[in-house]
């Protein structure tokens, strides 16, 4: 089996989050884990403001992904979207996403291979400008089983997450039990599916902090003033390392599983893709034209009922926040559906 690392590197207002990325891309790089880090812009512009070089030396040692330019800020692509045409969307999510692209590049000289959506703010319109500008794949895919491997759905090769680590942090030793006990758990439920890949994830603010960063945006509210995460104690942080620490080389102990990033994953499941430039193929549309991909018709793999029980969640969203104009387009563009087909 196939195992992801997967980091949600955001926090740009709380000033020791920075170490806490360096450590974790110091202690996976230890191990030899090449991980994918999927970075906000603001927070690489961030560090590059602050000459923070050991920070993003410590990231270039693993996949450099992108995680939005802003995450929580106002307004998340939901919301900015479903009142929008789907041209217009698309132009909204490019020039809004553009420069934490460019940063991206700029900084590390390398093309970003996944984009991950913060929470479930992602749209129809968002994948397919990601996928546009050069993007391969999408690691927070939220609706139809992925557990027997990744699926295309508009021009990006799709990954689901399957075990987040940061509520085993401050347990201690009775956290890292649980996590063996989840941990095994679903690589059974993965393996019985006919499934070879599992994503774990976290974020690495929640190292040192106590709380989200974003938590005081919940709601859709919007604070004068933006605030620091509240802090977790010198005890608790050194618990968490520990913790972190245990589930790292419990993970490397397993021999059959094979550390990979997305990379590898697109190289492994390219046979018979149906990408952005296959898609408009199909529809014989020409660059430019995307926005009219979701008039067209194809047999697709997910069906429309899978889409039925998909509503926007993140607790980010203002209280009565549905998008059921986005949740439409996305039943419209299920024909961009594929089971991805693996190379070997």
């Amino acid at each position: 089996m196939d195992l992801l690392f997967f980091l949600d590197c955001e926090d740009f207002f709380t000033d020791e989050t920075m170490d806490a990325e360096k450590w974790w891309a110091e202690e996976l790089a230890a191990r030899d884990v090449c991980a994918s880090f999927n970075i906000v812009g603001e927070l690489l512009r961030k560090l590059n403001r602050e000459n923070r070089r050991d920070v993003i030396r410590a990231y270039s040692r693993h996949e450099i992904n992108y995680h939005s330019m802003y995450h929580s800020l106002w307004p998340t692509h939901p919301v900015a979207l479903e009142g929008l045409e789907f041209k217009d969307q698309i132009a909204w999510v490019l020039k809004r996403e553009a420069p934490g692209y460019s940063e991206l590049v700029a900084t590390f000289g390398r093309v970003p291979v996944n984009y991950c959506s913060p929470g479930d703010s992602w749209t129809p319109a968002t994948l397919i400008a990601m996928a546009s500008m050069g993007i391969k794949t999408f690691g927070a895919y939220r609706f139809g089983k992925t557990t027997q491997g990744p699926v295309w759905y508009c021009g990006l090769l799709c990954f689901s997450l399957e075990l987040g680590l940061d509520g085993f942090f401050d347990k201690g030793k009775t956290g890292f039990d649980e996590f063996k006990t989840v941990f095994l758990s679903k690589k059974g439920e993965i393996l019985r599916d006919g499934g070879g890949i599992m994503t774990l994830y976290t974020h690495p603010t929640r190292l040192v902090t106590s709380a989200f960063w974003d938590r005081q945006f919940y709601k859709g509210a919007r604070p004068a003033k933006v605030v620091p995460a509240p802090l977790r104690s010198r005890a608790q942080i050194r618990m968490a390392k520990d913790t972190a620490r245990r589930m790292m080389d419990f993970i490397h102990s397993q021999r059959d599983l094979r550390i990979s990033n997305y990379g590898e994953q697109w190289k492994k499941y390219s046979r018979n893709r149906l990408d952005l430039p296959v898609l408009l193929e199909m529809a014989d549309l020409a660059p430019g034209e995307e926005h009219r991909l979701i008039g067209k018709k194809g047999p697709g793999f997910i069906k429309p009922d899978a889409v039925d029980s998909f509503t926007y969640r993140w607790s980010i969203y203002p209280k009565k926040f549905k998008g059921k104009k986005l949740i439409s387009q996305a039943k419209k563009l299920l024909w961009t559906t594929r089971k991805a087909e693996c190379a070997d």
